[in-house]
C-alpha cells in the first residue's frame, strides 16, 4: 500500500514524451534551479554576446519552439554567450544556451532552430530529473523526494552534478544516450509544427562531425551531446520515414545571414576562449 502511495505521488506520464516518470523536481523546484545556476553559467562563458538583433532572434525561435511543447508555461529564456567554445545547453526550468561558436557555425534558421528545439526536448522531457533518478536509484529518489522541501536550490545543482569550479570551468551532466535520442526526435517534431525544415537538425550534426576540435574552436559539443554519428543515423531513418518530403518547410538561409552572419562579423573577439578559460 505504501509502495502504491508513494507512485500515486511521484509518477506521472509527460504529455511530451507519452511516459510515465518518477518525479523528484517539480515545475517550481526546477525554475528555482535554473534561475539559481543562469549568473553563473552567464559569467562563465564571457556573458551575453553583446548585440540585442542576434539575441532578439535567437529569442524568437527558440519560444516558437518551446511553445509548441506541453511545458509551454516555463518561463522560457534563450541566451546566446559570448564564448568561442562550440556548444549549446538546457538547465532545468527553461533555460537556454548557445554559444557563439556555434551560432558562427550554422546557416540558417533551421539549423539554429534544430539545435534550440533539441534543447527545449531535454527540459520538455523532464531530462534533468530523469538523470537525478538514474544516479541516486528508484530507492534513493523516494528519499530524495521526501527531503524536498529542505534541500536548498544550491544543494539541487550540486545533485545534478551542474555549478562553476574555480577557475570558470562550467560542469553540467552529459546527458544519456537514450535522452539524447529523445532530444533528437522531440527536436524535429517541434520544428516540423512550427513550420522550420526539420533536416536543419541534421545538418548541424553533419556540421559538428566535420569541425576540428584543434583549428578555431573548442569542440564541447561532444562532451554534453554524445554518440553524434549514432544520432546522425537516427536521425537520417527517423525523417525518411516521417519527413520524406521537406520542401514545403522554411530554412530561412536570407533571414539567418542577414541578421545573425552579418552582425556577428561586427562584433569584437569573444570574450570567453578556451585559451583563456584554461
Amino acid at each position: 500500500m505504501a509502495f502504491g502511495l508513494l507512485l500515486g505521488i511521484g509518477c506521472a506520464t509527460n504529455p511530451d514524451t507519452n511516459k510515465r516518470q518518477w518525479l523528484v523536481l517539480s515545475d517550481a523546484r526546477e525554475i528555482r534551479i535554473g534561475r539559481t545556476a543562469k549568473p553563473k553559467f552567464i559569467k562563465a562563458h564571457g556573458g551575453l554576446l553583446p548585440s540585442g538583433k542576434i539575441q532578439q532572434h535567437v529569442n524568437a525561435i527558440g519560444v516558437k519552439m518551446a511553445d509548441q511543447t506541453r511545458r509551454k508555461s516555463l518561463p522560457w529564456e534563450f541566451h546566446v554567450l559570448d564564448s568561442s567554445v562550440v556548444n549549446a545547453f538546457a538547465l532545468p526550468g527553461g533555460k537556454i544556451f548557445i554559444s557563439r561558436g556555434l551560432l558562427s557555425k550554422l546557416r540558417t534558421d533551421a539549423q539554429l532552430a534544430g539545435v534550440l528545439a533539441h534543447e527545449v526536448g531535454h527540459v520538455a522531457a523532464r531530462h534533468a530529473n530523469d538523470q537525478m533518478v538514474d544516479a541516486m536509484g528508484f530507492q534513493g529518489a523516494i528519499i530524495l523526494t521526501g527531503m524536498a522541501k529542505r534541500l536548498r536550490d544550491e544543494d539541487w545543482l550540486n545533485l545534478l552534478g551542474i555549478g562553476v569550479q574555480a577557475g570558470g570551468t562550467v560542469i553540467i551532466l552529459g546527458h544519456s544516450r537514450e535522452n539524447e535520442l529523445q532530444a533528437d526526435r522531440l527536436a524535429v517534431q517541434y520544428m516540423a509544427q512550427a513550420g522550420y525544415n526539420p533536416r536543419g537538425h541534421l545538418q548541424v550534426l553533419q556540421v559538428l562531425t566535420k569541425h576540428d576540435p584543434n583549428h578555431n574552436a573548442k569542440l564541447e559539443f561532444l562532451s554534453t551531446h554524445p554518440l553524434i554519428h549514432r544520432r546522425k543515423h537516427r536521425l537520417e531513418t527517423l525523417l525518411a520515414m516521417k519527413y520524406p518530403d521537406t520542401r514545403s518547410y522554411h530554412n530561412g538561409s536570407e533571414s539567418f545571414a542577414q541578421i545573425i552572419l552579418s552582425n556577428l562579423v561586427k562584433l569584437p573577439p569573444p570574450k570567453h576562449t578556451p585559451e583563456r578559460n584554461h
